[in-house]
């Protein structure tokens, strides 16, 4: 067989909401993250978004985290631009209406592909977008890490530290900070500030 190279050529929809879904986590739940603008904000690590965890087989919201988003990724001219969130900053990205719907196209995809999944979504006008489906690579490593941590380390105490120096930051200046989990390799803390 003859395999010829493909370029795929999708038109950008400025979204309202976008976020990305794991199928499974290491528990076997749905985990559903939001944030308001384009999903660059979430993917790049820019915008801390809402975390959302699902019973995978009943639907059950388990817990539902809101971020503090004061800032989105949006279309401009020349590619995207970040903006100021004015309202809503601290309310839910996601309705449970809108929690349902995901789940309902989750568990569609799962099916399809037979394994857990990692999906990329954009809604605009209440409307779903799915616009990337893979499989969820660091699963099995997840799970592999949690079995692997000794009952001492989960009790230990970790520490981390960081400097930062706002001596030249102008006033407008916000910064996220990433750390990683010292208990599980797979996991950050994220920290935002704002001057």
């Amino acid at each position: 067989q003859i395999v010829k190279p493909a370029v795929l050529i999708q038109e950008m929809i400025n979204v309202d909401k976008a976020g990305v879904i794991f199928s499974r986590n290491k528990y076997g739940n749905t985990i559903i993250e939001g944030v308001y603008g384009l999903g660059e904000g979430t993917v790049s690590g820019i915008i801390t978004p809402d975390t959302v965890e699902v019973e995978t087989t009943s639907g059950e919201i388990i817990e539902y985290s809101v971020a503090d988003k004061y800032s989105k990724i949006v279309a401009a001219a020349n590619g995207t631009s970040q903006e100021v969130v004015t309202e809503g900053a601290k309310d839910r990205v996601l309705s449970a209406e809108a929690v349902k719907t995901l789940m309902d196209i989750v568990n569609v995809l799962e099916k399809d592909a037979g394994y857990p999944v990692d999906i990329e979504y954009g809604i605009k006008d209440d409307e779903i977008y799915i616009l990337q489906r893979r499989p969820i690579t660091t699963l099995e490593d997840a799970v592999q890490a949690k079995t692997d941590i000794t009952p001492a380390l989960e009790e230990k105490e970790a520490k981390q530290m960081a400097a930062i120096s706002f001596e030249d930051m102008p006033a407008e200046s916000e910064i996220l900070l990433n750390m990683a989990n010292p208990l599980q390799q797979d996991e950050a803390i994220h920290v935002y500030l704002k001057k």
